[in-house]
């Protein structure tokens, strides 16, 4: 009987005890949103600072950097990884031939062998460069468009595959305005001394990289107007930056069929059938932005 008692008093202190630190381990968690708040700041004045002063106080943007936050930390922290992986399989000299550190390392050698790279010059470009030369219509823009969208970048648009907005189940392919190489469409129009000055810089630099393409000064000259001129163009189609953040006019449904109707340049109606079979996943497109 004594031993039955003695066993449910240990029971129950223990429980007590498990309660109790539970507990403390709970008082101990803060609410990290809670914690960035600056009560400084008037909610109705500033609701972004009222919820986040206290955080910028405490990771200020660095100097070499135009933005911070906990997804810039976090993609800095992943970034970091990554390299420390490449880094350091690169420097293997026994890595087992196959394997995913022997290819990690050569692929990253090869892309920082600067010497190598040098004395390549753009020669492994000058395939790309004789598909953008050949171009002479309408039809050769698209192709030379698709293929970059493969290899390199977004020219004319940009493209990828995500989650439908109001549908979270659902998988569409998303479309949506680019083509610039400034930020977004004030940097075209706009006339403050900050505007007019990297439009200025900006054609400097596109004249120093058709130099270095193999033009002359002044053909590199006519060709950075040329581009510029163009870009302006596209510019003055897209949507302002303001405007792109009204989630319900970014969300435009198309069926495939619906937009190849409407772009028939871009996607003829033969193709049609061929992109719905790459894109089985989805039933639509959204076109946003």
């Amino acid at each position: 009987m004594k031993n039955k008692y003695f066993l449910s008093f240990i029971l129950i202190v223990t429980i007590i005890a498990f309660t109790t630190c539970r507990q403390a381990k709970k008082e101990q968690i803060t609410d990290a949103l809670v914690s960035h708040i600056d009560s400084t700041v008037k909610a109705g004045d500033d609701f972004f600072l009222y919820a986040n002063g206290k955080w910028f106080r405490q990771n200020p943007i660095p100097g070499s950097e135009q933005s911070n936050g906990i997804w810039q930390l976090i993609q800095d922290t992943i970034n970091a990884q990554i390299r420390h992986v490449c880094e350091s399989s690169a420097a293997m000299k026994d890595a087992l031939k196959g394997s995913n550190k022997q290819k990690i390392g050569d692929f990253f050698y090869t892309g920082m062998d600067s010497v190598t790279l040098n004395k390549k010059g753009i020669s492994d470009l000058k395939s790309d460069f004789d598909m953008i030369d050949a171009i002479k219509d309408i039809k050769g823009i698209i192709k030379t468009a698709s293929y970059m969208h493969t290899v390199a970048g977004s020219p004319l648009f940009g493209f990828y595959a995500g989650q439908d907005d109001k549908i979270s189940s659902k998988i569409a392919i998303m479309i949506y305005q680019g083509g610039l190489s400034l930020p977004d469409r004030s940097f075209y129009f706009d006339n403050d001394a900050r505007a007019v000055s990297v439009r200025q810089k900006f054609i400097n630099h596109l004249e120093n990289m058709f130099v270095i393409m193999g033009y002359n000064s002044e053909k590199a000259k006519i060709a950075a107007q040329g581009l510029m001129k163009l870009e302006t163009a596209i510019a003055k189609t897209s949507r302002k930056r303001e405007d792109t953040r009204d989630p319900w006019m970014n969300y435009t449904k198309l069926t495939l069929k619906q937009l190849s109707e409407s772009t028939p340049q871009i996607i003829p109606t033969w193709r049609l059938e061929r992109l719905s079979e790459i894109s089985s996943f989805t039933k639509s497109v959204r076109l946003h932005g």
